[in-house]
């Protein structure tokens, strides 16, 4: 089982990564991870890829709580952004929906305060062997997550997608 020390760890990281997508305020815990960021707005189709980054970097935490002596890397990641022209305070928040020993299924939904959701996205990762074990401790790892353990899916691959048995 994976630490609570792990979790803030991965808080900690994130929070001090130069590559953060502009989120701030990371929760993880078993399975899941939430962050609250910002949209700004923009005239011009490549500039809108804040969506995009606040998704992955809230997946990859959630794929990355379950791995806590490896790295993880998206080996497949799909978006879908329902409103393109929004700008403003957002959520994204990631569960992982399949674990299997060589891949983590996450899905992400970024959110406005009020609940309407403004992007989508799904991704497949991949566990990785870390290089070298160096660990960086969080300052006040002892504080406890609000966040509940993710719930898991009895799903199975197909070669049409994922099929849910519940």
């Amino acid at each position: 089982m994976v630490g609570t020390e792990h979790f803030r760890n991965l808080e900690y990281r994130y929070s001090q990564s130069d590559d953060a997508a502009g989120g701030t305020d990371a929760q993880v815990t078993f399975g899941r991870a939430v962050l609250a960021g910002t949209v700004e707005p923009s005239g011009e189709m490549v500039q809108r890829m804040p969506h995009q980054n606040l998704l992955n970097d809230v997946a990859t935490l959630a794929a990355h709580s379950l791995v806590k002596q490896a790295t993880v890397s998206a080996e497949e990641f799909n978006a879908h952004v329902e409103d393109p022209d929004y700008a403003g305070p957002v959520h994204a928040s990631a569960a992982v929906v399949l674990k299997k020993p060589s891949r983590i299924v996450v899905n992400a939904v970024l959110h406005t305060p009020d609940g309407q959701v403004v992007a989508e996205a799904s991704g497949v990762f991949r566990r990785e062997e870390a290089a070298s074990t160096e660990t960086v401790e969080a300052p006040g790892t002892a504080a406890q997550s609000a966040l509940p353990p993710a719930r898991f899916l009895s799903a199975f691959e197909t070669p049409f997608g994922l099929v849910s048995l519940n």
